[in-house]
């Protein structure tokens, strides 16, 4: 990490340009163009580059200081230096949220009940499973989900809609 100093009118980042640094302006403006037109300005506080600290990207915009601009400098280097290689990390959460999505398009009426996992308070958690035959994300294969089913009366008696609304899917 680095402060670097940008007279008024350098050129920062060429569109189409390797982009390898986040950038953090402390203090003047950095003017984004793309095509030769301007496009945004961004002043003290606002950052650009962040993608490039997990991956090559080429910049999509040109970034040109507008005036005297100081930035705090971070490569993808001393990121994984400090924290490891990231990609590995953003891969996995990618996958996480196809997961997610795919689960938030099943139709419930098509998932086959295996067994009962557990009883609570409040309801029943069941092991369900959608497959190919009856709707599934992932050809050939079978996806298990725990479902919890919950007493929406007995959540309201025992005052927890609010916990139960907050609660990680």
């Amino acid at each position: 990490m680095s402060r670097v100093s940008y007279p008024a009118g350098s050129t920062i980042v060429k569109e189409g340009g390797q982009l390898a640094q986040l950038h953090v302006i402390h203090a003047g403006e950095v003017c984004a163009y793309v095509h030769g037109k301007p496009t945004a300005t961004l002043g003290e506080g606002r950052f650009f580059g962040q993608a490039s600290l997990f991956r090559h990207v080429n910049a999509a915009t040109s970034l040109v200081a507008r005036r005297p601009t100081s930035c705090t400098v971070v490569s993808r280097k001393s990121v994984q230096e400090q924290l490891g290689p990231l990609a590995s990390i953003l891969e996995r959460e990618a996958a996480k949220q196809s997961r997610k999505q795919a689960a938030g398009r099943i139709n419930f009426a098509s998932l086959e009940q295996r067994k009962v996992l557990g009883v609570g308070t409040f309801g029943t958690v069941r092991l369900v499973v959608v497959g190919v035959e009856t709707g599934g994300y992932l050809q050939g294969e079978h996806q298990a989900y725990a479902l919890k089913c919950m007493r929406k009366a007995k959540v309201h008696e025992m005052g927890q809609v609010e916990h139960t609304h907050s609660q990680n899917t």
